[in-house]
């Protein structure tokens, strides 16, 4: 049986030139092994001790190699356990409007969605507000979405009772809520309008991600129309901060994000969990 070769730093001894600090040297080289696939995520680096040794600097100054790691989100440190080599984030593009599942086969990822939760329920005034509903109920639909087998969103969604009574749920584990709309419902998705903000994760939804309670996290509000601009879908979507990055490909004559005040939000989407800045991309998959 071969033995599978553990990363030592002495595999990538960097070249030490006097205008580049030690510490600057070995941040590359340890971001060359990662990026390379040399130590893959979830892998633990070799301890502190070990990695100062091998690359002939003190503690002091490995350790500062390790903090730009860190800030760019390469590692982890753990108390009492070591540095590991962070998951790699999804990236979440601000492009056209489409659903979570039909961008994670774009991308290759494995997608699991699970119900969590489905009801007929008094919906809060906001949420009716939003929908425009002509009394409180509502249909409330709960999902865990699974990335690569790791929980990435929790996602609740809002839907008018009328809606929400003719969904067949069994089929959501497959098959993405705006195809179900779409094609099943003859309810096709127009437009939607979304907000994305900072927020700490609560002990019960940190719970159910897997992560630590006031994690940060970012907080999706998307209300989606159907023609004749009628609002069909109110959803709020979180995801652990460590896991997601926002990105967005921007033109002089495509306008695809905006950017308002937090005290402004409600008057946008509805109320929400506080937030010191929030952005509201016109268009984004989720």
């Amino acid at each position: 049986m071969t033995e599978t070769r553990r990363w030592q730093p002495s595999q990538y001894q960097p070249a030490h030139r006097s205008h580049v600090p030690k510490y600057v040297s070995i941040y590359r080289d340890l971001k060359t092994a990662i990026s390379g696939g040399d130590l893959v995520p979830g892998e633990p680096l070799p301890s502190q001790r070990e990695l100062s040794q091998g690359y002939g600097v003190t503690l002091m100054t490995l350790r500062q190699a390790l903090t730009l790691l860190a800030d760019d989100g390469l590692v982890n440190t753990e108390h009492g356990r070591g540095t590991f080599v962070a998951d790699r984030p999804y990236r979440l593009p601000l492009g056209p409007l489409g659903s979570f599942a039909e961008e994670m086969r774009r991308s290759g990822r494995r997608l699991r969605t699970e119900v969590l939760d489905y009801a007929r329920i008094r919906a809060p005034a906001a949420v009716v507000a939003r929908l425009s509903l002509r009394s409180e109920l509502a249909f409330r639909l709960v999902r865990l979405r699974h990335i690569d087998d790791r929980p990435l969103l929790l996602q609740t969604s809002y839907l008018p009772l009328s809606l929400g009574r003719r969904l067949q749920i069994e089929q959501l584990a497959d098959r993405s809520l705006y195809a179900v709309l779409d094609e099943d419902l003859e309810v096709p998705v127009a437009r939607a309008v979304e907000s994305i903000q900072a927020i700490s994760l609560t002990a019960e939804d940190a719970e159910t991600l897997q992560r630590s309670v006031h994690q940060p996290a970012l907080l999706s509000n998307r209300l989606t129309y159907t023609d004749g601009d009628r609002p069909i879908l109110d959803d709020r979507a979180i995801m652990p901060g460590d896991s997601v990055v926002i990105s967005a490909e921007r033109r002089p004559d495509d306008v695809q994000v905006n950017f308002i005040f937090s005290t402004d939000l409600a008057t946008e989407t509805g109320p929400s969990s506080t937030s010191p800045s929030s952005t509201t991309p016109s268009r984004s998959p989720m």
